[in-house]
């Protein structure tokens, strides 16, 4: 920073005219006014040889005032940090400008030290491969943080580019059609896994809104959880107890995935005179079997007539929900009833369900509600039967 020197009273000061004026002509003042002296701020003193003294063009000015404004203090000229007169900036007044507003993308402008110019060695361009992203790079070199989600995609990798862009080659979009690396499946794709696959025992796995499997349809009996279609597991009842379950009362258990009621307080009223056997609350495959053959005819099937021989059984549905009753496995052409046990209201009847000659009937049920059901055969046909019995 250039800086004027405070003159000392009785110096000899000779000042050169700076702007090429004549030699009988009063200096000219670079910083805009007055003589060069005065402009400068520097009093005329008595230099010894001629007697005389030039006015300080101040009237009633002290001698001994300096450069600046009087009633501020401040000093006018290149650097007071205050741009004024020709000045383009001073220090750090910048007169508003920046490296941007110069035609730079980035960096700190500065003042040259004569206060007539910028200084643009702070100043600068993006440069991708510097290893920061800057600018309208989405990257350089690495990614950072960011992910295929901050892409727009779901799952993958996301990679860098030499020219500073996101390459989103590895990354996946669910429901696209596409099975990409990080998903398990695409909705509408087969699946590549089944429950045993994925360290189940049964069930049917699925194919979850975000790509990946959904094992809720899964089970492992065994581990304490009820999953799938279980109704406990191990000390996992569900939530359930003998008394919510239609029962008077007592200690529910679990045995092999399937409520143990031994413990429960059971009042079960005597089976219909109807009945040939009792199912109790069985549920599950191969209930019963057994045969019609020899049968007589206890109670009436309007699906398929005449009626036949019939072996009927009464049962307690144990909780609230729908079942699936049907004689799959059977060795002849079944019909299938469900009566009231009055023995003479008919709730349902099937003969062919759609899977060969099998016959199946959807019921739903209240907590404790007995019902007959009824094994028959197609015009009068008799034979070797399976009954299942399953919870939805």
């Amino acid at each position: 920073m250039t800086t004027r020197p405070w003159i000392e009273l009785g110096t000899t000061v000779t000042l050169a005219c700076m702007m090429g004026c004549p030699a009988d002509s009063p200096s000219t003042d670079p910083f805009g006014g007055g003589t060069a002296m005065e402009s400068a701020g520097v009093p005329s003193v008595d230099d010894g040889d001629t007697g005389s003294a030039e006015s300080t063009g101040d009237t009633g000015a002290d001698s001994g005032d300096s450069t600046g404004d009087a009633e501020t203090g401040v000093e006018v000229g290149c650097g007071n940090g205050v741009v004024d007169g020709t000045e383009t900036c001073d220090g750090t007044d910048l007169a508003g400008e920046t490296c941007e507003g110069l035609g730079f993308e980035i960096g700190v402008l500065a003042c040259t030290d004569n206060c007539g110019g910028f200084d643009l060695e702070g100043c600068g361009f993006f440069e991708c491969g510097n290893g920061k992203a800057e600018g309208d790079e989405d990257c350089d070199g690495t990614v950072g943080a960011a992910t295929c989600l901050d892409a727009g995609f779901d799952n993958g990798t996301l990679f860098c580019t030499t020219d500073c862009e996101y390459n989103t080659d590895q990354c996946g979009m669910c429901g696209d059609e596409i099975l990409d690396a990080e998903e398990d499946c695409e909705p509408t794709l087969p699946l590549r896994a089944a429950c045993d696959d994925l360290m189940f025992e049964s069930g049917e796995v699925s194919c979850a809104k975000d790509c990946t499997y959904d094992t809720s349809g899964c089970q492992l009996c065994g581990n304490d959880t009820v999953e799938g279609d279980e109704p406990c597991d191990g000390t996992d009842l569900g939530g359930e107890t003998c008394a919510n379950l239609g029962l008077e009362g007592g200690d529910l258990g679990c045995i092999d995935c399937a409520f143990d009621f031994t413990s429960c307080d059971v009042m079960v009223p005597p089976i219909p005179a109807c009945a040939d056997g009792d199912l109790g609350f069985d549920v599950g495959p191969l209930v019963a079997t057994g045969t019609t053959v020899g049968q007589d005819d206890d109670v009436s099937q309007s699906c398929a007539v005449p009626e036949s021989a019939d072996f009927v059984y009464r049962w307690i549905a144990l909780a609230a929900g729908s079942y699936t009753i049907d004689t799959f496995g059977s060795g002849y052409d079944t019909a299938l009833t469900l009566h009231q046990t009055d023995c003479t209201t008919e709730i349902s009847c099937n003969d062919d369900s759609g899977v060969g000659l099998q016959s199946s009937v959807n019921f739903n049920a209240a907590a404790g509600q007995e019902i007959l059901i009824g094994v028959q055969g197609f015009f009068g046909a008799t034979g070797n039967f399976s009954l299942n019995i399953t919870a939805l």
